[in-house]
């Protein structure tokens, strides 16, 4: 299993549980898929499920853009890290892109729930 795999498994399990380390993870999937060798059927990977791994990196890098708590905050650091490898080009998030507005949506819950929870 590579580096992506392994950092994309993690994420599928965090975006559900807990906002902090889901934002430490997604930074280490971007890593992953940057110094990893991939071809681009890795962007594939949990297709058939709630979402794709590039539906993950999207839908996190809006939410990210619309959650982040300035330059020095870790949702900051987790925006440049899915900039890494999502630019939208002045897009928004596409409401026929089903599985990406679900992970933003999943995040937003999850965001909210931290922020009157912090742990």
């Amino acid at each position: 299993m590579t580096t992506t795999e392994k950092a994309f498994q993690k994420c599928q399990v965090s975006i559900y549980s807990n906002y902090r380390k889901f934002c430490q993870e997604i930074i280490e999937l971007c890593e992953a898929l940057n110094n990893d060798e991939t071809d681009e059927a890795v962007y594939y990977l949990g297709e058939g499920g709630e979402f794709c791994l590039m539906d993950l990196v999207i839908g996190a890098h809006f939410h990210f853009t619309h959650w982040h708590r300035g330059m020095s905050s870790l949702e900051y650091a987790a925006l440049s890290a899915t900039g890494s490898i999502f630019n939208p080009r002045h897009s928004t998030l596409d409401d026929e892109d089903i599985s990406a507005c679900f992970v933003y949506d999943t995040l937003k819950e999850l965001a909210e729930s931290h922020h009157r929870n912090p742990k």
